[in-house]
């Protein structure tokens, strides 16, 4: 366990050192990058396990790089850390007699097109392939959470959209839905699913709403 989330810190800095250089750099001379830093929270559930609501808090950690194409527009890549899953209502706790909860641990590497509507208002839609490092069920039996990731596909997609607001220049609020566009476990997996979770559909798909507080490094290029 220690060494997957070393491997996420890892995989974290080796993506911010290069923003934190092209941003320095940034301030020295006209350019059209802009580095952020992100750092907030999911709420989620998965479509097909039969659970209902956004009721699995997880964290949404990383940063970003916004590249600026005109006045209106940019993309920017970004690299998460993002916690994902699922978690029993309180009315199928009472229903069911089990807390039953999938714990999803992500690297997020999401493309964004942005659209800056009036100067502090920006609306963003992209789609991210999302590695899974660690996928963890409980299904309710006392047992506890165990490692299941191996059931799990390595690679699946998002399609996300959000809308960021400029609070100041250096601090924003974001907002953000992604629902999956691919499923998190193949079909010779699907027997464990069906068996552990009653409610189970075909696939398993993230959908997740994600609140985020974002530093923005001063450069030349304001958003």
């Amino acid at each position: 366990m220690k060494n997957l989330y070393l491997l996420h810190y890892c995989l974290l800095l080796s993506f911010l050192l290069p923003l934190w250089q092209v941003n320095a750099q940034s301030k020295l001379a006209k350019s059209p990058f802009r580095a952020k830093l992100i750092v907030g929270a999911n709420g989620s559930q998965l479509d097909g396990d039969g659970l209902s609501g956004f009721n699995q808090p997880g964290l949404l950690l990383g940063a970003g790089m916004a590249i600026q194409l005109n006045e209106k527009w940019s993309f920017e890549p970004e690299m998460l850390f993002s916690q994902l899953g699922s978690r029993s209502s309180n009315r199928e706790q009472v229903q069911t007699m089990l807390l039953q909860r999938i714990r999803v641990n992500t690297i997020e590497l999401p493309v964004m097109f942005n659209y800056n509507v009036n100067g502090q208002l920006v609306l963003s839609a992209g789609l991210s392939p999302n590695v899974i490092t660690l996928a963890r069920v409980d299904a309710g039996n006392n047992i506890g959470y165990e490692n299941e990731t191996s059931r799990f596909r390595t690679v699946f997609g998002n399609a996300i959209v959000s809308m960021e607001y400029n609070v100041t220049p250096t601090f924003a609020l974001n907002l953000r839905y992604s629902y999956g566009v691919s499923s998190m476990i193949d079909g010779s997996n699907e027997d464990f699913l069906r068996r552990t979770f009653a409610g189970y559909r075909v696939g398993l798909l993230n959908n997740t709403i994600g609140f985020s507080i974002r530093y923005l490094f001063k450069g030349s290029v304001e958003n």
